[in-house]
């Protein structure tokens, strides 16, 4: 982890949450619209969305 901040000071981290923030724009939306197709309440929608994007920021970066 130490190596992934010390790239953050290279700009690194704005990729990131511009990455982080195109995911949301598209996935949320979808995501609340297909609960609604199967006539669920839209917070199942967002919980399913929600869950693996947290997971990937964990996990994962937008850095090689």
């Amino acid at each position: 982890m130490s190596g992934y901040s010390q790239r953050l000071g290279q700009g690194l981290g704005q990729a990131d949450l511009a990455a982080g923030l195109t995911a949301a724009a598209v996935v949320l939306p979808k995501a609340m619209a297909y609960a609604t197709i199967a006539g669920l309440p839209v917070q199942v929608g967002l919980y399913t969305a929600l869950v693996p994007m947290a997971v990937y920021a964990l996990l994962g970066s937008s850095s090689p």
